[in-house]
């Protein structure tokens, strides 16, 4: 819930106008995103998410994405398309 101090929100939980109730209430999004940025300071992580870049952007090429469909044949796994990051 966003705490914007509006006057039905102020009633809603007891106060008034000129008494303004505090409820910490911070941004989902904005705590995902600083949550985010500090896992990717993390070496292990940086290190880990740098060797998945290599591997997909491997498949870019038209023989490593024959080769990808080819063994998703043989173990019977529907033909997925890798996802490749704006990077």
């Amino acid at each position: 819930m966003n705490s914007d101090h509006t006057a039905e929100f102020t009633q809603s939980i007891g106060g008034d106008n000129n008494q303004r109730a505090q409820i910490p209430s911070p941004c989902f999004g904005h705590n995902l995103h600083l949550a985010v940025n500090k896992a990717l300071d993390i070496n292990r992580v940086a290190a880990c998410l740098s060797r998945l870049h290599k591997t997909v952007s491997s498949f870019r090429s038209n023989k490593m994405n024959n080769a990808l469909k080819k063994k998703q044949k043989m173990v019977e796994i529907a033909g997925r398309k890798l996802i490749y990051d704006s990077q």
